[in-house]
């Protein structure tokens, strides 16, 4: 029996999206057809989940309470690294304070690409 993966969408022209993420995760761990449904809520993936449905990627936060009342349980895979990357938004134009120039300018010497 093939365990179903419930995730979001891919998202269109954004190829770090967490429905690329996840159908790029379940290809390199060796599935080769992995059996994916595409929900667009992250409460109605925890309700399916909760329901015995099929198994997701959540981050932490978005189930801490269903892990301490113990509805879900959270599986710990070693070699599966989910990260995903982060941009920093910010208003063109717009005032820029000491602490965001700081953090902007920390930032560009981790991730140049990042910010243009």
């Amino acid at each position: 029996m093939v365990e179903r993966a419930l995730g979001f969408p891919p998202e269109r022209g954004q190829s770090d999206s967490f429905g690329h993420l996840l159908e790029r995760l379940l290809l390199a761990s060796g599935l080769a057809d992995p059996v994916i449904t595409r929900i667009d809520s992250l409460t109605a993936q925890r309700r399916l989940v909760e329901a015995g449905l099929g198994v997701a990627l959540m981050p932490t936060g978005s189930v801490r309470e269903e892990l301490r009342i113990g509805s879900l349980r959270a599986i710990e895979v070693e070699s599966l690294d989910a990260g995903l990357p982060v941009v920093a938004v910010r208003r063109r134009r717009g005032h820029r304070s000491r602490l965001a120039a700081a953090f902007l300018d920390r930032l560009k010497d981790h991730a140049p690409e990042l910010l243009g």
